[in-house]
């Protein structure tokens, strides 16, 4: 997550102040809470689309989803998948979009007589 400073004194309810300009804090909050909105827990929503941001669209490779780091691209309608997270309130309604059948290897093979028959050592 990032945030202005002064959004994450507000929000979060942290102090900030010391950072200097471009500097990170790793937090490490389990369940982070919503000071303005009466201690509402935040989510991560994914929503997948197949309509890029500019920097997807300029960096394909690294984000249109994939079948694994070196694996094909996943389609959906014959375009690319992105997913996208946005921080949200206690309520989240993910959206993945079902990939080209043709795209996915299935979870499990069967095997035919011939092939259970053969020989094979162990």
């Amino acid at each position: 997550m990032s945030t202005e400073p002064s959004d994450a004194q507000d929000i979060l309810g942290i102090d900030v102040s010391s950072l200097g300009e471009g500097q990170v804090m790793d937090l490490n909050i389990l369940n982070p809470k919503d000071a303005t909105e009466g201690n509402e827990r935040l989510r991560l929503e994914v929503t997948e689309t197949v309509e890029p941001t500019d920097w997807q669209r300029d960096n394909l490779e690294k984000s249109a989803k994939k079948a694994g780091p070196d694996g094909d691209f996943i389609t959906h309608g014959g375009q690319h998948i992105f997913s996208n997270v946005d921080i949200v309130g206690e309520y989240v309604k993910h959206t993945y979009l079902e990939p080209d059948s043709n795209e996915v290897a299935p979870a499990t093979s069967e095997v035919s007589a011939t092939e259970q028959e053969a020989d094979i050592p162990a």
